[in-house]
């Protein structure tokens, strides 16, 4: 993972129209990145609120879903 890799996220206020960056540990993606993680694949909704993640690691594809609920994402059970 470099300097420009992965998703970035934007927080919009209606209130003051306006968009600032968010990091997304504060937004609630945590994902834990498991030992011996080569790739990761970000899997947005094309409906829904429900980002996945697939972290694949030499033996195994390990799968992580989060959903937004308005406030920030929350970890589904796999």
């Amino acid at each position: 993972m470099g300097q420009y890799s992965g998703v970035s996220f934007y927080l919009y206020d209606g209130k003051t129209r306006r968009m600032e960056s968010a990091y997304a540990d504060d937004l609630g993606l945590d994902p834990d990145y498991p030992d011996g993680m080569e790739v990761i694949v970000h899997q947005l909704p094309r409906i829904g609120k429900t980002i996945k993640f697939l972290f694949y690691t030499m033996s195994e594809t390990i799968s992580k879903s989060f959903t937004w609920n308005g406030n920030k994402f929350v970890e589904e059970a796999e």
